[in-house]
């Protein structure tokens, strides 16, 4: 892993982001790596920027083959601001999707919009759903059903996984399995 800051921010690159960076890159095959992987710097600009207007923090950024996670400063959290700061990301994505023109970018935004917002943790749609279920649970149980929740999404996102694999489109299996090591790993 290497680590370095900007300015006040910690960044880590884990290897396994440059491995799964190189892999994807060179396994594509429509030679779109690289609009997808602007459409997933778009979504995390999306939520910097929404710290930024909620004057919230950053402390580090940390580069994996679980995607890019943001680690905030100490802050109360409170509803509507935390329910903003998730949405940023898949809002600024379906942003993209009514301002570009071209269809393969579009489709990205898009995709990654949808996805993020599922009701899985740790995706925004899923912090989302935790959010709510704390504002009329408490916290234990709160987190239990999200957490089941969670797990019944995923394993719903085999049945598509499978049949694009048939097709010989094993993205979508990739992203599930990335999903549950990453669920696992955090304990979820």
């Amino acid at each position: 892993m290497m680590r370095f800051r900007l300015g006040k921010v910690q960044v880590e690159l884990h290897f396994s982001f440059l491995l799964l960076l190189s892999l994807f890159l060179l396994l594509e095959q429509m030679g779109a790596g690289l609009g997808f992987l602007l459409a997933v710097l778009i979504h995390e600009l999306g939520h910097l920027l929404m710290m930024g207007l909620l004057s919230l923090p950053v402390e580090a950024l940390s580069f994996s083959a679980f995607g890019i996670a943001i680690q905030r400063g100490e802050s109360r959290r409170r509803l509507l601001p935390e329910m903003l700061l998730y949405l940023a990301g898949p809002g600024m994505n379906l942003l993209c999707v009514g301002l570009l023109d071209e269809s393969l970018s579009r489709a990205f935004h898009l995709i990654l919009a949808l996805l993020n917002l599922l009701p899985i943790l740790p995706m925004d749609g899923g912090n989302i759903q935790l959010l709510l279920l704390e504002s009329c649970l408490p916290p234990e149980r709160a987190e239990r059903w999200a957490k089941f929740i969670s797990r019944l999404w995923t394993l719903a996102l085999l049945i598509p996984a499978l049949c694009f694999l048939r097709q010989q489109r094993p993205t979508l299996l990739l992203f599930v399995l990335i999903l549950a090591l990453q669920q696992k790993e955090k304990g979820l």
